[in-house]
């Protein structure tokens, strides 16, 4: 009987403010917090991608660019080594392109981890003021966010 007394008034504590509209914010933001992470975590992965990829066409860059210069010191047909050379060149003008592609990528991950912290260090001060004024048991359980590739 002692215990079930005990229970009601803990729980009518958790019900009562400040504590209800405490909890109720920082599930909120607990969420927030979670969406930001998801995103950062999709935006991370098209990143890494694009790196990877991004290396890739240097790889293929250095074969055709390597075949042209070959092309030109073993005196092969001119068409060749003109079909080599222009095609050199546009790979080469893709990896600028694809180099301005990652940065900009980059940019957005940083932008993005920017407002993932953000989130998360707002759920942490909800978390520690639930801490300070409200009881023991009505303390939310930690969620622990990510915010970094």
């Amino acid at each position: 009987m002692f215990a079930a007394k005990k229970r009601e008034a803990t729980m009518s504590a958790c019900d009562e403010e400040p504590c209800k509209s405490l909890i109720d914010d920082y599930w909120d933001k607990t969420f927030t917090a979670q969406d930001a992470e998801l995103v950062l975590r999709l935006h991370c992965d098209v990143w890494k991608a694009a790196r990877h990829d991004y290396w890739i066409l240097f790889s293929l860059w250095l074969a055709v660019a390597a075949s042209a210069m070959a092309c030109a010191a073993l005196h092969l047909p001119p068409i060749a080594c003109a079909a080599l050379t222009v095609t050199s060149f546009l790979l080469l003008l893709s990896l600028f392109v694809w180099g301005i592609r990652i940065v900009r990528l980059r940019r957005l991950v940083r932008v993005y981890e920017a407002i993932c912290r953000r989130h998360y260090s707002e759920m942490l001060s909800i978390r520690r003021a639930i801490a300070v004024k409200c009881p023991r048991e009505c303390q939310p359980q930690a969620v622990k966010i990510e915010c970094g590739c």
